[in-house]
């Protein structure tokens, strides 16, 4: 068994710039429209969405747009309770087979300017099968 780990820390500041000058374009650049709902018009919501993508995309080993890997392979919701869960389609879930991937599990949070997500992926390989 191997765990793969990711990280990903947000300025919000910076993130909510971009979002003046953008708006919705920016945010459907990483996001879908359920991804944009279920946030609620949050900037720390849609920034921590944006930063668990980046944080599975790390743990699987192939970062966003490398390895054919794009942000809507990788989507984000909450359950019931609030718990961020991760569903992987395209290169990302390839790359997640082709790891023996058996969970992943993230976990996001915010504090005034910032926003950090950590994503780990437990796997049946003692060894990287990312290429």
């Amino acid at each position: 068994m191997r765990i793969n780990t990711g990280v990903d820390i947000l300025d919000l500041r910076r993130f909510k710039k971009s979002l003046e000058r953008r708006g919705k374009n920016f945010l459907l650049t990483f996001l879908v429209e359920e991804e944009i709902e279920n946030a609620r018009n949050r900037p720390e919501s849609l920034g921590g969405f944006f930063a668990a993508k980046e944080a599975v995309s790390k743990a699987i080993g192939s970062g966003i747009w490398q390895a054919d890997v794009k942000w809507h392979d990788i989507f984000i919701s909450y359950d019931e309770l609030g718990k961020p869960h991760v569903a992987l389609s395209g290169e990302a879930l390839a790359r997640y087979d082709k790891m023996s991937g058996i969970d992943v599990d993230i976990s996001i949070s915010h504090e005034k300017n910032y926003v950090v997500a950590v994503c780990v992926i437990l796997t049946d390989s003692k060894k990287n099968n990312y290429e």
